[in-house]
């Protein structure tokens, strides 16, 4: 009879409880990486229900932890990020034109297919020109543009 209760995941509806602990770290932390590394404007962004039960019932001590590992998560992140080289097909937000405050806005969540043009680099960090597949649009940005790299140069080649 233990056996089975053990087996079975026991929820009590007093506690936090996580359900998918890796899955908030990794949301959290690519929240993080776009918004310039606010913690708590991805906490409020992030629906934490999804990952667990009893959100609100976080302790100090467990938001703290999990504070940890997202700041680390979002290092690797931006490393990735600013490894892209020039002929790596990456994901990127699509952005398109805003026409009513002018600038660029990013059009779905759904990252696109591109490939890097060019890379400049400035003073602390670089400058992304990429070319998106779908549409064959020039698209510039810094590293947060970039979700993730596809396929580097280098493999491609190969």
């Amino acid at each position: 009879m233990s056996l089975s209760n053990e087996e079975e995941p026991i929820f009590d509806p007093k506690k936090f409880q996580w359900t998918d602990r890796l899955g908030c770290i990794n949301a959290l932390a690519s929240e993080c990486a776009d918004n310039g590394n606010k913690f708590d404007l991805a906490v409020r962004t992030i629906d934490l229900r999804s990952y667990c039960f009893n959100a609100n019932k976080m302790t100090v001590k467990q938001r703290t932890a999990l504070k940890r590992e997202v700041s680390k998560r979002v290092k690797d992140i931006q490393i990735m990020r600013e490894s892209a080289e020039v002929g790596d097909i990456v994901l990127v937000s699509k952005m398109v034109p805003n026409p009513l405050l002018g600038g660029y806005l990013r059009e779905g969540s759904k990252p696109v297919e591109a490939v890097v043009v060019s890379k400049i680099r400035l003073s602390s960090s670089f400058r992304y020109q990429v070319k998106r597949l779908a549409d064959q649009v020039n698209q510039e940005g810094n590293g947060h543009m970039i979700k993730g790299i596809i396929r580097k140069a280098s493999e491609s080649a190969s």
